[in-house]
């Protein structure tokens, strides 16, 4: 493609701008692409902390359910054991 376009430019001049303009679009496309797949990446990882503090969430608050219940399921486990 670049050799193509070396070889248009060198037979025609008037083609210059028109390369120049396909430059500046080829490199807006891919300053494009280069942000759409930025953007991507901090999606998915803003996405992956997410997930992080809801499951750092759920654990402590099962946790703190735990500790804050210890005595009660500790008598429920004694009566539970004495039944059987």
């Amino acid at each position: 493609m670049a050799m193509y376009l070396i070889r248009l430019l060198l037979r025609q001049s008037p083609i210059l701008f028109q390369l120049i303009w396909v430059t500046s679009r080829m490199t807006t496309l891919s300053q494009m692409r280069l942000t759409s797949l930025q953007y991507q990446i901090y999606y998915q990882r803003i996405q992956r902390w997410k997930h992080y503090v809801r499951t750092f969430l759920a654990k402590s608050a099962v946790n703190t359910f735990l500790y804050d219940h210890r005595h009660n399921i500790n008598l429920k486990c004694q009566t539970f054991g004495e039944h059987r």
